[in-house]
């Protein structure tokens, strides 16, 4: 016998009870039967046209739930939406146009790390 989980045999399962010569609607689920329906609509609901109709009590009416702090540190910028993002021009930054001076001995063309004055220095410096 097949087990199903929806309240309705599978096909392998609705095979063997023919095979059985037995009656399917016997293995349905009693929630998949008219019956079952109409016993669940047989009541009518009658709607109320607006909020004046509405019986009156003497309770309090209710309000907003209290404001909670979300969990984790609060975002710095808002989230851009979709159409606002701008997409990558490339994945490698230019220094095109831009001009590099050295800070040690402020000539243009190469940069602290790179100075070959100051390396010099430093050699010179270590053998005396």
């Amino acid at each position: 016998m097949c087990i199903y989980l929806s309240g309705i045999p599978c096909a392998h399962g609705i095979a063997a009870i023919w095979e059985n010569q037995e009656d399917v609607e016997k293995y349905i689920s009693r929630w998949y039967r008219k019956d079952t329906y109409m016993k669940a609509y047989e009541h009518q609901l009658h709607p109320i046209n607006s909020k004046e109709q509405w019986p009156k009590t003497n309770l309090e009416p209710m309000g907003m739930p209290p404001n909670r702090a979300a969990p984790g540190r609060p975002k710095k910028l808002r989230r851009l939406e979709l159409d606002e993002l701008v997409p990558p021009r490339g994945t490698k930054m230019t220094r095109k146009y831009v001009v590099i001076k050295c800070s040690g001995c402020g000539e243009i063309g190469h940069n602290l790390k790179t100075c070959f004055r100051r390396q010099e220095e430093a050699k010179v410096s270590i053998f005396n």
